[in-house]
């Protein structure tokens, strides 16, 4: 029996970080909050529900998903899907749109969107 916990916990304790690095939204909030330590509005797009969900949780705070019209009318972070970076040009025309990250694990761009 102490065996199988042994084995349990050092797979857990393996595993661990590339689950966190693959299926926790903990990294993109920690990415959002190292571009600036004051809570700044949020934006998705085409982001799975489980991402939205995580990084309204370690964001303590609603993000607004551009698919259903809510696209801020201020400056915002905007947490995008890989590769989406025209469409989000198109999106909101007329804005100044510059890329900040990549979060390679979580196949997911940072977009700080200007007025």
């Amino acid at each position: 029996m102490f065996a199988v916990v042994v084995s349990v916990a050092a797979v857990i304790r393996l595993a661990a970080p590339v689950i966190d690095a693959t299926q926790s939204a903990r990294p993109i909030a920690d990415s959002i909050q190292a571009f600036s330590h004051e809570p700044v509005p949020v934006a998705i797009y085409h982001l799975k529900r489980v991402q939205e969900y995580g990084l309204e949780f370690y964001l303590n705070r609603p993000a607004q998903p551009y698919e259903s019209g809510n696209i801020p009318a201020g400056a915002h972070v905007l947490v995008a899907a890989e590769g989406t970076q025209s469409q989000i040009e198109q999106l909101v025309s007329g804005r100044r749109v510059s890329y900040l990250t990549s979060i390679a694990a979580q196949k997911v761009d940072l977009f700080w969107v200007g007025k």
